[in-house]
């Protein structure tokens, strides 16, 4: 085909030509393709395709085409000739469309997926979100939604959401002795004590004591703070054991997380 030549416009009789043919069925029971017909009329093959899914036409997915001009398969997976296509679960009443790929009724008409809820609503948003500051997870609690809902619905409506600074400077529910992880202010003193030369000695006489190897599941040092020296009595609530090497143990970074979490049901090396 000379360059160029793909460009040229058929007219809406040719076009219904060519739509005609790509739905007749050849002697041996196979269809033409789109790359045939494209040649065929000097056309692009996206042209071929954009003028048959303009006419409603199913068309033939990766397994039922061949490319390079071949004869093509039959088009399956289309709806049962006795059936109705039903309606939208979402009460519209509109029919659903087909889906090839699953070969079954879609459930919801694109876009009914859910039912049009207040949270939804701009105005909504800028009154409980932006004005009155509530969460997303009250918003969405209200409604018997996920937070991830409410999130989405912001972004639809065109709000920026809080920082997390912001967020919890407004709700100052989650700062201070209101938090669950807060242990009575010490950040700074464990900072100093950290830093401290005391501190250096403590954790280096564990380490050789426990032959640097952690005394739960028996790792060694692999690396830069793959061990760590950790308080049997708790830094909070023993502030004179803090550096007594004998309050002291050496775990791997798995193991101490392990310690401190819910699974360790037994309190193992916790006092």
């Amino acid at each position: 085909m000379p360059r160029g030549e793909h460009n040229r416009k058929l007219s809406a009789e040719t076009w219904q030509a060519v739509v005609s043919e790509y739905l007749t069925p050849l002697p041996d029971g196979t269809w033409t393709g789109m790359d045939t017909l494209a040649r065929k009329y000097g056309v692009a093959q996206n042209a071929v395709y954009y003028h048959v899914k303009k006419a409603g036409v199913p068309t033939r997915n990766a397994r039922e085409a061949h490319a390079h001009g071949k004869r093509c398969k039959p088009v399956t997976n289309l709806p049962p000739a006795d059936e109705s296509a039903p309606a939208c679960k979402c009460g519209c009443g509109a029919a659903v469309a087909w889906n090839r790929r699953k070969n079954v009724w879609n459930l919801y008409v694109t876009g009914h997926y859910r039912p049009e809820q207040l949270y939804h609503s701009a105005e909504y948003l800028q009154r409980e979100y932006v004005a009155k500051h509530r969460t997303t997870t009250d918003i969405a609690s209200e409604f018997g939604v996920e937070p991830s809902s409410v999130i989405k619905a912001i972004g639809r409506a065109g709000i920026p959401m809080r920082s997390q600074g912001e967020s919890l400077r407004l709700s100052g529910a989650s700062r201070g002795a209101n938090n669950p992880a807060w242990k009575g202010g010490t950040t700074p003193e464990r900072q100093r004590i950290y830093r401290s030369q005391a501190w250096k000695r403590s954790v280096r006489a564990a380490y050789l004591r426990d032959g640097y190897t952690c005394q739960r599941c028996g790792a060694t040092k692999q690396g830069y703070r793959s061990l760590h020296a950790h308080h049997v009595r708790s830094w909070a609530e023993h502030p004179g054991l803090r550096l007594d090497m004998d309050n002291l143990v050496t775990l791997c970074n798995r193991c101490h997380v392990w310690v401190h979490s819910l699974a360790n049901i037994d309190g193992e090396f916790l006092a």
